[in-house]
């Protein structure tokens, strides 16, 4: 785990190129420490082909943050949001693979570390524009959401008030005909 905190750290990176070699040495780290055989003997090879550590760094990442603590998950998220939410010298292309990442964790139940209007913002100006158009649509299924779930609840303290919205005992009779 030690290992992982360093490949992770992004203190000091400052040039587009650090940002490009910090990437790429977090996901070799994560090939070197998965608990996944079938992954950890292609780092190596990763380290060489960029393109197979990129291939594989979403999978990889995923078997290393289900084997980290808490205290380790809330570092590393921390420092993945601060790449992906900064407004310094991080190359687009290290940040869509950070969104993609995120993507991914979202699939896999994960959770999600970042809201998602700043990850419709951070895909725009990544020019990553279908990704902040999903983005843009969970945030429009999200308000529409919380606008019913507003609505409902005050329907239902009016039914309450007037002494409607009997409940479940008020569907059939209750429960078993009682």
């Amino acid at each position: 785990e030690v290992m992982l905190r360093k490949a992770w750290d992004v203190r000091g990176r400052a040039a587009e190129r650090d940002w490009y070699s910090w990437l790429h040495e977090f996901q070799v780290e994560l090939l070197a420490q998965t608990p996944r055989r079938e992954l950890r003997v292609c780092s190596s090879l990763a380290q060489k082909y960029k393109g197979l550590a990129t291939n594989l760094f979403n999978a990889a990442f995923l078997s290393c943050w289900l084997k980290l603590d808490d205290s380790s998950q809330n570092h590393c998220h921390s420092n993945i949001k601060h790449v992906i939410t900064t407004r310094k010298a991080v190359p687009a292309t290290v940040k869509n693979t950070l969104l993609k990442l995120v993507e991914f964790m979202q699939r896999q139940n994960c959770s999600v570390w970042i809201s998602i209007p700043d990850l419709s913002e951070v895909a725009e100006k990544s020019h990553s524009y279908s990704d902040a158009l999903y983005y843009k649509e969970q945030q429009f299924r999200l308000a529409c959401l919380d606008d019913r779930n507003k609505s409902n609840v005050s329907r239902g303290s009016h039914k309450l008030k007037s002494g409607g919205g009997g409940g479940i005992s008020g569907v059939g009779g209750g429960i078993g005909g009682v």
